[in-house]
């Protein structure tokens, strides 16, 4: 969720996803959503998405901005969304990671953390145990 609300173009959120609705295979994927019995929905996850769409609806740079590419590596994925007036930073993991990103040598530093683990500086370290993704507004 954090890569397809963040990414550029329209977000399509398949009817179920945003609650953990499941399926093993294609027909079985188009299950219905039980509107009476709430109690299989996943509502921590639901919370998330929600903090997501908000996130998307309120930043230029996810609405409009641009991409540039950051790193591209086996287990994690980093990119800048840039409009005129707005920079956002975005890394997402697919496992567990222990890495570093020089913002600094982009020209930017960490103003704000938007979603994820806190991050300060021109350097963010990234140390998890299993998958992640974090949202940071930068500044020159």
């Amino acid at each position: 969720m954090s890569m397809m609300l963040t990414y550029p173009g329209v977000p399509s959120i398949f009817a179920g996803d945003e609650i953990g609705l499941e399926g093993s295979w294609g027909e079985d994927a188009r299950r219905t959503i039980n509107w009476e019995d709430r109690s299989g929905w996943d509502r921590e996850f639901l919370a998330e998405v929600k903090k997501l769409i908000s996130l998307r609806k309120s930043h230029e740079a996810l609405i409009n901005g641009g991409l540039r590419w950051v790193a591209a590596e086996n287990d994690y994925i980093a990119y800048l969304r840039e409009s005129k007036n707005e920079t956002i930073f975005v890394f997402i993991s697919r496992g567990a990671i222990s890495t570093t990103i020089d913002l600094g040598s982009y020209g930017y530093t960490v103003a704000k953390t938007l979603y994820g683990e806190q991050g300060s500086g021109k350097v963010l370290s990234i140390n998890f145990k299993s998958t992640t993704s974090g949202i940071w507004l930068l500044k020159k």
